[in-house]
């Protein structure tokens, strides 16, 4: 089972993968180290695939995309709440607390939207890694999830954060590019996951 600060896309993972498999010739196109996922789905022009999990506890990613050729574009880590900071917030805790600021810039757990920067702190092992004081920062300034507000958090394992009969993922593009992915959340609200945060 992986850990929160383990990597779960390099070949010392050997719990969880994805295989893409040529359905004309049955050949396998790839086979790649994944989290654990729950739902996955191929967009219609077959040049991406989609993997999703609800799965929390020792799961430190709940978002991946994959290109065809098995290259990883995107992947994220999900949690109900976040860290809402504004620039100047942001540089203090920057500056004060560089390691820390770079273990969640590593693990790209920073993110732009509208003004404010959103700090995924919220996994296990997390206040090991930052330390009291920086978590302490950072957790006086907790607000929901920017993307929605609708996440739901079980005691043990779970992170409900799409909609699981339904996700209806749609795949958004610029200049022939993926720029975005829509998803619903459980209250049927569409979720946007751009590909540069």
């Amino acid at each position: 089972m992986i850990s929160t600060d383990q990597n779960p896309f390099n070949d010392q993972n050997n719990y969880a993968y994805i295989q893409v498999i040529d359905k004309k010739t049955c050949e396998i196109i790839f086979k790649k180290p994944s989290p654990a996922l729950t739902h996955i789905e191929i967009s219609k022009d077959e040049k991406y695939i989609i993997g999703v999990s609800n799965i929390m506890f020792w799961n430190p990613i709940q978002f991946v995309i994959y290109n065809s050729r098995g290259e990883l574009i995107k992947s994220r880590h999900f949690s109900s709440e976040e860290a809402k900071l504004d620039n100047s917030n942001l540089e203090y805790f920057k500056n004060k607390y560089p390691k820390q600021f770079d273990l969640l810039n590593q693990k790209d757990r920073i993110h732009y939207h509208k003004d404010f920067y959103y700090v995924d702190f919220l996994s296990a092992r997390m206040p090991e890694y930052l330390g009291k004081s920086s978590w302490s920062f950072l957790f006086d300034h907790v607000a929901l999830n920017h993307l929605t507000s609708n996440i739901r958090e079980s005691t043990t394992n779970w992170i409900d954060w799409y909609n699981r009969e339904s996700p209806t993922i749609s795949f958004n593009y610029s200049n022939e590019r993926l720029s975005s992915v829509k998803i619903l959340d459980p209250k049927c609200e569409i979720i946007e996951i751009k590909i540069r945060e």
